[in-house]
This record gives C-alpha cells, structure tokens and sequence, in this order.
C-alpha cells in the first residue's frame, strides 16, 4: 500500500512541478529524447537553470497563508532520488500520508547553484540537509496559486492550472509486485 494524490482532481502518484521541472520536461521533447535519451533532461534542465524566471507563488496549508519569490515549487507524493527537486527532505517516503513540497528562495544564480547542489547532496545521503534558502514542508492538502500563471507538470504530462489543489490519499493505492529473492 503506498499513498496516491490528486492534483485539480488529476491523478497523481509521483510528483508535480510548478516553475523549474515544468520548463525543464516541457524542452525535453519526444524528438530530444529519442536523439539522447536521458541526456535530454541533462540538457533541458541546464537550459532551464539560466532561462528560468521568479514568480509569486502563494501556499495555503493548515490555515496557514506562505507566499515565496521562487522558481520553482515541486509537490512529491513519491519520488526517486534523481528527481532532485523533490529531495528537500532527503527521501520522499511514499507511505507517510504526506506529501513533500520544496520550495528553493534563493535570489542570485550563485546561490540557485548552491541550493541545487545541497539537494543532490540530500538525495545521494537520503537526508535532509540543512540550507536556507529552501522551504521544505510536509501536508496532506495544499493550494498554490502562481503570479504570473505557471505551467505544471504532473507526472510527466504538462498541464496548466492556477489555482492549484493537492490532496494526498494515504494508502490509496495497491501494488501487486512478486516477491524478489535474491
């Protein structure tokens, strides 16, 4: 049993994007991606880091209003480590109820640079490490509106959406998988 989540009413069981990883699957393109494979989003996401733009983003989670200049926002319900915008937390874990949000703030390009290399580094040792200027949250239901709009991407299929609700289902979905002996 792991949970699943709903993003406007869209399944959803990996992550969302918003900002940053839209952009970045957006560039990386069937044709790009057949000529290199994964490269592609090597590529897609390096283009992305220099072209990406800030925006407003507004979250309201448990009663609570928090508005960031960022951009990106990426909402994880499940995610490998090589989805490094969803590594705020160091692991996301598919089966807490919650989903995790990450939110890098930072303002120069020196320290985007930063804040992307100390989420490869949360990933590879699968905990949190400490940088401020990253949000990282954990919710079951959230709504983030974007000034100006942003594309979202949800797993793997870019949509556009302002408002945008999450909810996370614990325990909503069931994988049948044989049992691996090693």
């Amino acid at each position: 049993m792991v949970d699943a989540a709903y993003c406007n009413d869209i399944p959803m069981v990996l992550l969302a994007g918003v900002g940053f990883e839209a952009g970045m699957v957006n560039k990386a393109n069937r044709e790009f991606k057949n000529r290199f494979g994964i490269l592609a989003y090597i590529f897609s996401a390096a283009q992305q880091f220099f072209t990406q733009e800030d925006f407003k983003a507004k979250i309201e989670l448990d009663g609570q209003v928090l508005e960031f200049r960022t951009g990106a926002v990426t909402i994880a319900n499940a995610a490998p480590p090589t989805s490094v915008m969803a590594q705020g937390f160091g692991e996301v874990i598919p089966d807490d109820g919650l989903l995790d949000v990450t939110i890098p703030v930072s303002n120069t390009l020196l320290k985007d640079i930063n804040t992307s290399a100390t989420l490869l580094a949360s990933a590879l040792v699968k905990s949190q490490v400490e940088d401020g200027n990253l949000v990282c949250l954990r919710t079951n239901r959230l709504k983030l509106t974007t000034d100006p709009p942003q594309t979202l991407v949800v797993d793997g299929e870019i949509l556009e959406a302002n408002p945008i609700e999450f909810t996370c289902i614990a325990n909503g979905l069931t994988v049948f998988s044989p049992l691996l002996t090693i």
